[in-house]
């Protein structure tokens, strides 16, 4: 039995719905060759904004994890596939998990910092 409410599991369930499609939004830049800056102060923003909507109740962690998908995605694709000519399809979520996992750790260190500026 959970100790959250059914209205908190519902607030993490649409969090974790934005973290994902801001996940997928920036990676159709690099991946369809369409990355450019207007591209990522795109992303930027709709990423803030989705971050905020995601989870009203904690508004500035969502924010910063989201956008920290938005910054180290890039990032992390240019890293993982510099030098390659071709590579199998799967191989793309290597660099999602490359961004995903510090993402989340970003998160959740922010939302125990303002957790403990809170108190």
């Amino acid at each position: 039995m959970s100790n959250y409410t059914k209205e908190e599991d519902n607030q993490y369930g649409a969090y974790m719905i934005t973290f994902i499609a801001i996940a997928l939004y920036t990676m159709i830049g690099p991946i369809f060759g369409g990355a450019s800056s207007f591209w990522y102060l795109l992303i930027l923003l709709i990423a803030g904004v989705a971050g905020y909507f995601g989870d009203r109740s904690n508004p500035i962690p969502s924010i910063v994890g989201c956008l920290a998908v938005v910054i180290i995605f890039p990032i992390a694709y240019a890293y993982y596939f510099h030098g390659r000519s071709s590579f199998i399809q799967i191989e793309l979520l290597i660099p999602v998990f490359m961004t995903v996992i510090p993402a989340l750790i970003i998160h959740y260190g922010v939302a125990f910092l303002v957790s403990l500026v809170r108190k």
